[in-house]
């Protein structure tokens, strides 16, 4: 069996595929694809991104690998459980009660213009690199600014809690810093 904590200490044992894993990037936009639709596709053995080598050979628990896939069904799970898409559950439970406004998952939910300019830089050439949205957003594609970001912080140094506001219990917080 896989946990929520292999999943979020990365030792769940499924790995991410470079050739399926950059599909889930969709340059100057937001994702067309659902990320439980890419999941299912890439979890189910009938599924479009499935393989055998979409799983390490490691009993869960045994072996820390980064997945950012594993990430995202992190993210999945948080939808299936509260019956709501995690940008908005995130919205409502995190980034409104610690008033962080310049924060969202998806293009379409922050200031373009606000946004930082990306480049990638190869030998002694730096092009610029035209802003994505990830299907498999819940794994690293939240966007925030630095004032919004250090609410966050400001809310984990106080046990979960931001001008009044508690978004975590206490102990929720120990067990996530440990």
């Amino acid at each position: 069996k896989i946990t929520l904590r292999n999943l979020s200490t990365h030792t769940s044992g499924i790995t991410d595929r470079s050739p399926i894993y950059e599909k889930a990037y969709h340059y100057g936009d937001d994702s067309p694809e659902p990320l439980g639709e890419f999941l299912k596709n890439y979890f189910k053995p009938n599924g479009k991104y499935y393989s055998k080598d979409n799983f390490l050979n490691v009993k869960p628990g045994s072996y820390r690998e980064y997945s950012n896939i594993a990430a995202a069904l992190a993210g999945y799970i948080v939808e299936i459980r509260t019956g709501e898409k995690l940008n908005d559950f995130s919205k409502r439970r995190i980034f409104k009660p610690l008033k962080m406004n310049d924060t969202g998952w998806f293009l379409s939910e922050i200031k373009l213009a606000n946004h930082s300019k990306l480049y990638n830089k190869k030998g002694d050439i730096t092009k610029p690199v035209q802003l994505y949205g990830l299907t498999t957003y819940p794994d690293g594609g939240v966007r925030t600014s630095v004032s919004d970001l250090s609410n966050f912080f400001i809310c984990l140094l106080n046990g979960g809690a931001y001008e009044g506001a508690r978004i975590l219990k206490e102990q929720s917080v120990e067990e996530m810093l440990k």
